[in-house]
């Protein structure tokens, strides 16, 4: 009798037991809980990339269909008056200036230059360049939308004065260079454009240069805004609708005309680096699609690590980078070469004055040298070709994604007064940072970090 009592006396559980089971029980749902923020992040990458891959698409068909990149366009004065100096018109696909009061006569270029214009002889220490310098035109960022925006900040006006609102520049944050104590080959590329904002198409006839066609092609169709069901929309038809649906669009009546036009949020948005494949045809074209997310649009006087005030775009900040980064040159009869071993490898050095760059895994960086004067970039070719090693171009622009990165801490160069860090990409460099055998730069190279770009699309395009 006593061994069956004993045997059902236990009719419940232990205390001890209890707090096993809520231990167990909170790191369930703990675990569980990580899983709702890693989601979140996998499920905003996937739009990212989802969002990206069919813009990209949408903005190779606009290119192709509305001609964007018609060599008339930009020559003809009337729709882009904007290229143009004392010495007359010039293209920018193949010509630039050499300051911005400058003229295209000293400014670099390929091909004949200018308008096609023979008589473009700029004439360096080394002696006078041939008429036709061949190879690919000169880098360009096509970019319609920053334009027509900052247009609209500004209420009209154009810039500041000595400004031209280059892509990417490095003035004033890449210091000078070692090998000639000049202003660094940083100085951006041409942030062009064939859209006028004082164009006005005569006899209602559709022009596809004109602005007002920017916002609907440069900004994701899918980021409109929805109509508020709280608010009455006007049509100028059947006027008040008081209605609204909350799917459709907002439409806005724009100008004298009174059509309504969708308004957009402008989180996904699109422009273009490319080049002319090569200087003597204006029909083909080589480049990418650089696609951001919620890219900021304006422009501003900024102080500058190095000292004063420079003009800067905002959300473009460029340092000092050494692409093919290495302890060991390679050099050729001279006593300047490339990294050994280096491939894939940058190096990116900025003042200590200055925050950290936000260089991310994941995150698109830009080679974005660019060498303005036409004599200063005859005598940077020169210098590579007399150690009898192969010259890459003063003006480019290629694209890399990082895979791989250090720590941001003391300079690599041993500079007290800079800081670096060294990245992997996850392509073969397309041009490498010409060095002495010491391993110092002998130009500087510049690189541009935009955290609001979220993917880069090589695409190849024509003109009709």
């Amino acid at each position: 009798m006593n061994a069956a009592r004993t045997k059902h006396a236990r009719a419940g559980i232990t205390l001890v037991e209890i707090l096993i089971s809520i231990l167990i029980l909170g790191v369930g749902l703990v675990s569980l809980a990580t899983l709702f923020p890693l989601g979140l992040l996998r499920l905003h990458a996937a739009s990212r990339l989802t969002r990206s891959t069919f813009l990209s698409r949408a903005a190779a068909a606009d290119v192709r269909a509305r001609n964007l990149f018609s060599k008339a366009s930009f020559v003809n004065t009337y729709i882009t008056p904007w290229y143009i100096t004392a010495s007359g018109p010039y293209d920018p696909w193949v010509q630039d200036v050499n300051a911005s009061t400058g003229d295209w006569a000293g400014g670099a270029y390929r091909g004949l230059g200018g308008n096609g214009i023979v008589t473009n002889q700029a004439v360096a220490s080394g002696g006078a360049f041939a008429q036709i310098n061949p190879g690919p035109g000169l880098p360009v960022a096509y970019d319609p939308l920053w334009w027509m925006m900052v247009f609209a900040q500004t209420n009209g006006s154009v810039l500041p004065s000595n400004t031209q609102a280059r892509f990417a520049t490095g003035v004033g944050w890449v210091g000078p260079e070692s090998g000639d104590g000049a202003v660094p080959s940083a100085h951006g590329l041409q942030r062009i454009s064939n859209f006028n904002p004082f164009y006005a198409p005569a006899n209602n006839v559709v022009n596809p240069y004109y602005v007002s066609n920017v916002e609907a092609i440069f900004v994701s169709p899918e980021d409109y805004l929805t109509q508020s069901p709280h608010n009455e929309q006007v049509s100028p038809i059947v006027g008040a609708i008081p209605q609204a649906s909350p799917v459709l669009p907002e439409l806005t009546v724009q100008g004298t005309a009174a059509y309504p036009v969708p308004t957009f949020e402008y989180r996904y948005s699109w422009m273009v680096t490319a080049q002319q494949v090569d200087s003597t045809n204006g029909t083909m074209y080589h480049g990418d699609i650089v696609i951001f997310e919620n890219r900021p649009f304006g422009f501003e006087q900024v102080q500058s690590p190095l000292g004063g005030t420079v003009a800067q775009a905002t959300g473009e900040t460029v340092v000092e980078a050494i692409f093919g980064y290495s302890k060991t040159v390679l050099s050729g009869t001279g006593s300047v070469g490339y990294g050994s071993g280096a491939n894939r490898t940058v190096l990116m050095r900025w003042p200590v004055t200055m925050p950290d760059p936000p260089i991310k895994v994941g995150a698109w960086i830009a080679d974005v040298t660019y060498e303005t004067s036409a004599a200063q970039d005859y005598a940077m070719q020169q210098t590579a070709l007399a150690s009898g090693i192969a010259s890459y171009p003063n003006q480019r622009c290629h694209w890399y994604q990082i895979v791989k990165r250090t720590e941001p801490g003391a300079d690599e160069m041993g500079n007290s007064g800079y800081r670096s860090i060294t990245v992997t990409v996850h392509a073969p460099l397309q041009s490498h940072t010409l060095m002495t055998t010491a391993g110092v730069p002998v130009y500087a190279n510049a690189a541009l970090v935009s955290p609001h770009v979220v993917n880069v699309v090589p695409r190849e395009f024509e003109t009709r």
